[in-house]
C-alpha cells in the first residue's frame, strides 16, 4: 500500500467516540477549508457502521454547512432516522469546535430483485492510453497549489483542446450553453482492503474531485484548466447528492462523464454518471456550487 493511500485510510478509520458517535482526522490539503469529499467519505463510513450487514449504502444527500479547518477534530454523531424490512436510514452530523459543518442523509438497501437498466459507457480510450491530471495540465500552466496533497488518487483524461483558456471569466450578460460532458478516469492511487464499505466511502472521496471545474466547462474551459481556473474563479460546493447502483471498487478505473447543464446566480449544477471499465454502471452524481468570478486583488 502507497504511503498516500495509507494516510487516506487513516483519515476513514474513525474512533468510536460513544454510542453512534465517531472522532475523525483530515487530510494535510492546501484547500483553505476541509475537502467536501472528505467529508462525504467519512460520513459514509459512520453511518454504515450503524447499519446491519446485510445493507449496503445506496444514496447520499449532504449540505455544507460552514467551511472546516485541517488538524481540528471532527466529530460525528449518527442518528437512527429509520430501520425498515428494506431500508435503513441515517443521518451524520459532523462538527468541529462545536460547530456543524456538514450534515449528511444516507440511505442504506437490502438488493432486491426489479428492472434494470443503464446508459452504455461511453467511447472513450482506456485509462491506459491517457496522461494522468499533471501532465494535461502541464501546457496549460499546471495543476496549481490547491492539488498539494491529493496524491492518493489517480486521474487521467483525454488530451485537452489546442489553445489557451479566456483571458478573464465572461460578463454578467454573458451566458454560455450547458449540457457539454467531459469524462475523467479516477481511481485510488494504490491497492484498497476489501473493505465493500470503505470502497463505498473512497467513491464519495472521488465524486468531489472535479465537479466544480466541469461548472465552467460551458464557458470555454475544460478539465485539465486547473491554474486558470484557480485564478479566475472563487468556487464553493453547496451541497452534494450520490447514488450507488452497484458494489464499486475504489482501487480500479471508473469512468466519470460530467456536465453542468446549468447556472444562474453563481449557482451552478454539476452532474456525473460513474462506470466501472466493463461498462457497469456504479454511480450518479449531483452537486450545486457557488461559482463566482475571482475578484482581483487591488495593486
Amino acid at each position: 500500500m502507497s504511503h498516500d493511500v495509507a494516510d487516506l485510510l487513516g483519515v476513514l478509520d474513525l474512533a468510536p467516540a460513544g454510542e453512534d458517535r465517531f472522532c475523525g482526522g483530515s487530510a494535510a490539503l492546501a484547500l483553505p477549508q476541509l475537502f467536501g469529499g472528505q467529508l462525504l467519505a467519512q460520513a459514509v463510513v459512520a453511518a454504515g457502521r450503524t447499519v446491519r450487514p446485510d445493507r449496503s449504502t445506496v444514496s447520499l444527500h449532504a449540505s455544507f454547512l460552514r467551511p472546516g479547518r485541517s488538524g481540528v477534530p471532527l466529530d460525528l454523531a449518527v442518528e437512527r432516522v429509520r430501520d425498515g424490512r428494506l431500508l435503513s436510514t441515517r443521518e451524520v452530523r459532523i462538527r468541529q469546535g462545536g460547530a456543524e459543518v456538514c450534515r449528511v442523509v444516507t440511505t442504506a438497501a437490502v438488493d432486491g430483485e426489479g428492472p434494470g437498466h443503464a446508459p452504455p459507457l461511453p467511447d472513450v480510450r482506456p485509462a491506459a492510453e491517457l496522461p494522468d491530471l499533471a501532465a494535461a495540465s502541464a501546457p496549460h500552466g499546471g495543476l496549481g497549489p490547491v492539488w498539494a496533497g491529493f496524491d492518493a488518487v489517480e486521474v487521467r483524461l483525454p488530451a485537452l483542446p489546442p489553445g489557451g483558456v479566456p483571458p478573464e471569466p465572461p460578463g454578467p450578460g454573458v451566458v454560455g450553453v450547458g449540457g457539454g460532458t467531459s469524462t475523467a478516469w479516477m481511481r485510488a492511487a494504490g491497492p484498497l482492503p476489501d473493505d465493500p464499505l470503505l470502497h463505498r466511502a473512497v467513491l464519495a472521496y472521488l465524486s468531489d474531485l472535479l465537479l466544480i471545474s466541469a461548472a465552467v466547462q460551458p464557458h470555454g474551459y475544460h478539465l485539465g484548466h486547473e491554474r486558470a481556473f484557480d485564478e479566475q474563479w472563487s468556487a464553493v460546493s453547496l451541497d452534494h447528492a450520490m447514488w450507488w447502483h452497484t458494489r464499486p471498487r475504489g482501487d480500479e478505473w471508473l469512468l466519470f462523464e460530467l456536465a453542468s447543464p446549468a447556472s444562474v446566480g453563481g449557482r451552478a449544477l454539476v452532474t456525473a454518471q460513474v462506470w466501472a471499465q466493463d461498462g457497469t454502471p456504479v454511480a450518479g452524481v449531483a452537486q450545486q456550487a457557488l461559482v463566482l468570478p475571482r475578484i482581483p486583488s487591488p495593486a
